[in-house]
């Protein structure tokens, strides 16, 4: 954030090119319109997550939808639905517009907002009855698009440790762990992946993401761990991406 003692010129001239950086999408695979489907291991639950990426005119919309299968269905939770609004850069920085996440059925009340005004370089956030506006650092992201923004980087050659992410009701440092290549079968499939360990701040919890060069980094497997001890795993099903 910059401090009080920075002169109120140099803040809108920043302002102002950075404002003026986001504005024609760079075209990059990754940010073709892809549909990808993962089957969610927690406990005995099964659940199907897809996350679908689409653009309209200079928007991206990223949405995951992760809905309860099989006779756990039953219970009446979900599906839980992330979705985020976002333009991109020509150096390919994601600038979010709008996040939610929300569970459709009401079960568990998640249902939380984040608006993004990258002009005043604030956002308001809700979540549950609590409405909180925050300021924000130029590169804040929302916690459905950090691993896209890894992805892009990536791609970029760039292994960046750390990006700001705004979770409603507060922003936090997720610090990215590059782990060494492993090899993950998907299918009849073997495919080598780089291994992301990315810690949220959360109390010995870590997420860890596999991701696959050979498919521009898309996530074929996915892990959250408490105390080293797997709590869900993902795996990728299937990937489709429009031309």
């Amino acid at each position: 954030m910059l401090k009080k003692t920075t002169p109120i010129i140099f803040f809108l001239c920043i302002n102002t090119i950075f404002l003026r950086t986001y504005a024609d999408p760079i075209e990059t695979e990754i940010l073709k319109p892809t549909e990808s489907r993962y089957i969610l291991g927690w406990g005995i639950l099964e659940i199907e997550r897809v996350v679908t990426l689409n653009r309209y005119s200079d928007r991206y919309i990223i949405n995951a939808t992760s809905t309860v299968s099989g006779l756990a269905s039953l219970v009446g939770y979900g599906p839980i639905t992330e979705e985020s609004q976002f333009l991109i850069s020509k150096n390919g920085h994601i600038l979010p517009l709008k996040y939610k996440s929300i569970d459709e059925s009401r079960a568990s009340k998640l249902d939380e907002e984040i608006v993004f005004d990258w002009k005043l370089l604030i956002a308001e956030s809700r979540y549950g009855d609590e409405i909180l506006t925050t300021k924000i650092l130029p590169g804040t992201l929302d916690p459905l698009t950090v691993v896209l923004q890894a992805r892009l980087d990536l791609q970029s050659g760039l292994k960046l440790n750390e990006y700001l992410v705004h979770e409603a009701e507060t922003i936090k440092k997720y610090k990215i762990f590059h782990m060494e290549t492993e090899k993950i079968n998907i299918g009849n499939h073997q495919l080598d992946a780089l291994h992301l360990m990315i810690d949220t701040g959360r109390p010995n919890r870590k997420l860890h993401y596999w991701l696959a060069p050979q498919l521009d980094y898309l996530p074929i497997k996915m892990q959250q761990t408490h105390n080293n001890k797997t709590e869900l795993t993902a795996n990728l099903i299937s990937t489709s991406r429009s031309r």
